[in-house]
């Protein structure tokens, strides 16, 4: 049985072509009791671009859970933290904040690596990245 199918659009009416894709999730996975949910992404990172990500759970009505996030860098590990994903809510963060997230990933170099663990199986990560010059947007999800 397939875990999601994904639908592609390509749009182009100039010099910049963009690309939308949509997945569409079976809810009907065979989970073992315990599993720990894992997901894991690497984002672009310094000065030139701020990139948002978000760590959900696939159900909304799935129970509150402790996120813990690992943080790496070009040259290896560079942090752990912890934050507390709300039932039905996310864990949001940007890589040009004010905050742990935030500066952690001056540090990172080129690209930040990051890995969520939680007690609930149903985590996922989500980023939108934007170039600071030329507004150029791109979406990523995780692994």
């Amino acid at each position: 049985m397939p875990t999601r199918a994904n639908h592609q659009l390509v749009y182009g009416a100039g010099r910049l072509e963009s690309s939308v894709n949509v997945s569409l999730v079976n809810p009907n996975v065979f989970v073992p009791s315990g599993k720990e949910g894992l997901t894991w992404a690497q984002v672009p990172a310094g000065p030139d671009v701020e990139s948002r990500f978000g760590i959900v759970g696939n159900a909304p009505e799935g129970a509150a859970a402790k996120v813990r996030i690992a943080l790496y860098g070009e040259s290896g590990p560079l942090g752990d933290l912890t934050r507390e994903l709300p039932a039905g809510g996310s864990v949001l963060a940007s890589t040009q904040a004010d905050d742990a997230i935030g500066e952690v990933s001056r540090r990172a170099g080129r690209h930040l690596w990051i890995m969520a663990r939680a007690d609930r199986p149903d985590l996922s990560f989500f980023s939108a990245t934007r170039h600071v010059k030329s507004g150029h947007m791109t979406g990523e999800h995780g692994f």
